[in-house]
């Protein structure tokens, strides 16, 4: 993240068909940062990339429902396939 943007970029691109040019800030005033926001890690909100993930979500009556149904068709499929 210390390399900028190269201008073959489509967020580079978009931004200079918008009139910006390399050294400014963005905004109506030029008045915003010069600096990429700093990239911190956070383990409870990992994202892409992530090397660990947890999943504490509850799973939804649809996820329990398709989950079900999956189950079904597989030993229905298992035991149309024995004789």
């Amino acid at each position: 993240m210390d390399q900028p943007l190269p201008s073959e970029n489509k967020g580079f691109q978009i931004l200079k068909k918008m009139g910006w040019s390399e050294g400014q800030s963005l905004g109506k005033c030029q008045t915003g940062n010069l600096e990429p926001i700093p990239i911190e890690m956070r383990n409870s909100k990992a994202g892409l990339g992530a090397t660990t993930i947890s999943f504490t979500t509850k799973p939804t009556n649809k996820t329990k429902q398709w989950k079900k149904a999956q189950q079904r068709f597989l030993e229905l499929a298992e035991d149309q396939a024995s004789p």
